[in-house]
């Protein structure tokens, strides 16, 4: 749990005294007061003070409360004569109001329902709503150097705010931004605190964000709800309008929404249901909500719910994101090998490929490397029964296995192509029914960092994010086509029935993922563990009919003066002439990559490449 900083001025002898309290413990303390009653008293003072009269409010009260500084942990230094600070939080403090308490109770509860939001709670004078929101890197860390964390908190201040104004629809007061932002300390009895929210995720920036320009909106109190509008002007706004604006209330009243990222649509659940199932906004549940509202008298269309349910006043949510951050610190036992270790097999290396390839997995769903895709696959390769598409699908935890798939049409290159962002386990289940003709594509696919596409009905080609790692199954031996490629499948014979009753601590193998990727592991492969899965995978490649031919009628020198030379054209008029091998482009252009894979000698001549091989037999013999 992290650690707020407290200080206090000292007038009796002119020191500030300063010390750390966790933040639970900091959120409870607003519940009860202190005994002096300190921060209802200078509520008090601050609503009975008349400013007209000269009368002020009696600043001792205010005065003996603690600020407190969310983003660091403080702490005098040896000589007691400056600060130091001993950990960044990565928690950016906002502040929104003043208003009235109804109004303030309002936009508390919308700022509990957004998942990003750790703390909300009312301000020491009664009329402000303080909210803490925490950030971290993509790696899951925190800047460490003052240079570093100063500008990481000044960026992410800018994106907490222009983040939160249009879900709170509220006033948002703007500050520098400076990590040391503190607020007093208050007293509310109702305060929201969720020690596990989820942080907002943000690259750390190398410049300075410069002025926060607000929109010209934020110059004009913005309206917080239908009873605020109706308040005010009842008189200039048409009913159709008024029913428009307590839609929105009544929707936050009756439901929690998000918009869930990953797949790209709203979802929602009835407030109070407290079964955490979020169930996707379609036509039916936009008509079951039309009716409620109607039946409370609103006089609103199915495209006002629609306008509001698809605006930005409905708060974002990755599941992702949000399953990896609960998993907690993980134990020190390893639990990735021994779940690869449940698929029975006599090759050599096949828990610690499945574990590069696993971490690769975890890395790409937190985003730390955008430029590549997890282009490894593991095949398994065994007979049927052997439970292989079941133990692929229960790498997934049952929280996340919504985005596993076994239905990849290789035949729609769209559909494929977004696949890649809608999924985040693709299994190709019989492999091997994947024709000559798709390797090229799914070539491309695996190792393919993004995908551009238009989404239906959009019309603007955007850049999406891809998530979806590879795995393949099948129930035969010859399966890989292309040489060049077999570093990209992690193939292992199944020899018996895969383990899959044993149950998985899901939390603890991916929180021990995330303590890996924390330390700086490597994620990826390197040259020599590709190098020894081509060599592994040679027994799995697949005998095309040209190089059985060429093998037929020629050999691969063992000494170094053993065969004779030819040109690529050379043997090919041979095995035209003796084995009636078409004359054509494409078998020139495979004589060529068929040379590469048996490593034939060769030298490049004015005349092309020039092999030596060794003549094996001819077609009387």
């Amino acid at each position: 749990m992290e650690k707020f900083t407290l200080y206090r001025f000292d007038g009796r002898n002119g020191n500030r005294k300063v010390f750390a309290l966790d933040a639970g413990k900091l959120m409870e303390r607003m519940k009860t007061e202190n005994r002096y009653h300190d921060v209802t008293k200078w509520r008090a003072c601050v609503s009975h003070a008349h400013p007209e009269r000269g009368e002020k409010p009696q600043y001792r009260y205010l005065e003996r409360l603690h600020m407190v500084v969310p983003a660091l942990h403080l702490a005098r230094s040896g000589d007691g004569t400056v600060w130091q600070t001993k950990h960044y939080n990565g928690i950016v403090l906002l502040s929104a109001g003043p208003f009235g308490l109804e109004k303030l109770e309002r936009v508390k509860k919308i700022a509990a329902m957004i998942p990003q939001t750790m703390a909300a709670f009312m301000g020491a004078g009664g009329d402000t709503l303080k909210i803490l929101v925490p950030f971290v890197r993509p790696d899951g860390t925190l800047p460490q150097t003052e240079e570093e964390y100063r500008l990481f908190h000044a960026h992410a201040f800018r994106k907490a705010l222009l983040r939160y104004h249009p879900l709170l629809r509220c006033t948002l007061q703007p500050s520098s931004g400076s990590p040391f932002a503190a607020f007093r300390m208050s007293y509310d009895e109702d305060f929201f605190f969720n020690p596990r929210a989820v942080p907002i995720v943000m690259e750390q920036p190398v410049e300075p964000c410069g002025t926060l320009d607000l929109p010209a909106e934020w110059e004009k109190p913005p309206v917080a709800s239908s009873k605020d509008c109706l308040g005010e002007l009842p008189q200039k706004i048409p009913k159709m309008v008024q029913n428009v604006l307590k839609l929105g209330d009544f929707l936050l009243q009756r439901y929690v929404f998000r918009f869930n990222t990953l797949l790209n649509v709203t979802e929602f659940q009835p407030r109070g249901a407290g079964n955490g199932y979020f169930a996707a906004f379609d036509r039916n549940a936009r008509n079951s909500i039309a009716l409620d509202a109607l039946e409370e008298g609103l006089e609103i269309l199915d495209r006002d719910v629609d306008r509001f349910l698809c605006s930005d006043r409905i708060p974002h949510y990755n599941p992702v994101e949000e399953y990896l951050s609960h998993t907690g610190t993980w134990d020190g036992t390893d639990r990735i090998r021994p779940l690869a270790a449940r698929v029975p097999t006599v090759q050599q290396g096949w828990p610690d490929f499945f574990y590069r390839w696993f971490l690769s997995m975890v890395a790409h769903w937190k985003g730390l490397d955008r430029q590549h895709g997890n282009s490894a696959t593991p095949l398994l390769i065994g007979a049927q029964g052997t439970r292989k598409s079941t133990f692929c699908r229960s790498i997934l935890p049952p929280e996340l296995r919504f985005g596993y798939t076994e239905s990849l049409d290789m035949g729609n290159k769209r559909e494929a192509e977004l696949a890649l962002s809608r999924f985040l386990l693709i299994n190709l289940d019989e492999f091997d029914q994947i024709g000559l003709r798709q390797q090229p594509f799914l070539k491309n696919l695996l190792q393919k960092p993004y995908a551009n596409l238009r989404r239906p009905y959009a019309r603007s080609v955007e850049e999406m994010r891809r998530y979806a790692s590879f795995i393949a199954t099948s129930n035969h031996d010859d399966l890989l086509s292309d040489s060049s490629g077999a570093r990209r499948y992690i193939c292992v014979r199944v020899s018996g029935t895969i383990d899959v009753d044993t149950p998985i601590d899901y939390l603890q193998l991916y929180a021990q993922a995330q303590a890996a990727l924390r330390d700086g592991e490597r994620w990826w492969f390197d040259a020599q563990e590709e190098a020894a899965l081509t060599l592994q995978n040679r027994e799995f490649e697949r005998v095309s009919p040209m190089e059985q031919t060429f093998l037929q009628a020629f050999g691969v020198p063992s000494m170094q003066d053993e065969g004779e030379w030819y040109t690529s054209e050379q043997l090919l008029h041979v095995l035209h002439r003796d084995w009636h091998l078409p004359l054509s482009d494409t078998n020139r252009v495979g004589l060529g990559r068929i040379m590469k894979k048996l490593s034939v000698p060769s030298v490049r001549t004015k005349l092309g490449m020039r092999y030596r091989v060794v003549r094996v037999a001819h077609p009387a013999e």
